[in-house]
């Protein structure tokens, strides 16, 4: 079956280019193209799409509690943002809404139509020049397992391993091939970490580790922008 994907930018010409190059793609159908949030809320499509490929330039505070409303309606729904910043922060918004895809707009039409597939089936991809900053300050909190009390459960040292390694956008067989383990094992502790934080995708539980890391930094009193590399 064919995904819905919404194409939302602020920038008529790169819109209408980002929906050109999909809509050619097999599988893969433009249900709608918009400027705005509240001109894509106004359709009703958001419980219709797959997959909504926004800019990063769009993620202020009124579009961030929106985009997390919608998501409560779809739960389905898949978010690829596109970017040139280089502001780790803005990853960690865009992740704590739920991200699957997080891509630099000097991505090939090839690797976009297979980035934005892969995320529509439960995919975590992020391709983009300041992605090692960005693991880098996900991994400095993974040492830090009273961060990771997210329920009555804490994620095993192996669970926060296997999360990392996901959140970098590796498959479940390079992460295997990271730890020199099985790729079942890695689906074990996967399937493990999902249920302790209580969602179905491996992009609900990289959203919930995000949001723990910024609700735990600023209760201790230091906040994400003093965490540099």
């Amino acid at each position: 079956m064919g995904k819905n994907v919404v194409v939302m930018t602020k920038r008529a010409i790169f819109r209408e280019g980002v929906a050109s190059l999909m809509g050619r793609a097999e599988g893969i159908s433009i249900l709608g193209k918009y400027a705005s949030i509240k001109e894509f809320l106004s359709t009703a499509n958001e419980l219709l799409t797959d997959v909504l490929v926004m800019d990063t330039d769009m993620l202020d505070s009124e579009c961030l509690e929106h985009l997390g409303l919608i998501k409560q309606l779809n739960p389905d729904l898949h978010i690829v943002f596109l970017t040139t910043s280089t502001d780790p922060n803005q990853v960690i918004s865009a992740m704590k809404v739920g991200a699957g895809g997080y891509l630099s707009k000097d991505i090939s039409e090839e690797d976009l139509v297979k980035a934005v597939t892969l995320v529509a089936d439960g995919e975590l991809v992020v391709s983009c020049p300041m992605v090692e900053e960005m693991i880098s300050r996900f991994l400095f909190w993974v040492d830090k397992p009273e961060l990771y009390a997210i329920t009555e459960h804490v994620l095993s040292p192996r669970e926060k391993e296997v999360l990392s390694l996901a959140a970098k956008g590796l498959r479940n067989k390079e992460i295997a091939e990271a730890l020199f383990v099985s790729e079942n094992t890695v689906k074990a502790h996967m399937r493990h970490a999902m249920e302790k934080l209580h969602t179905h995708s491996r992009q609900g539980a990289v959203s919930l580790l995000f949001r723990k890391i910024e609700f735990d930094t600023q209760d201790t009193g230091r906040n994400s922008a003093e965490v540099s590399y």
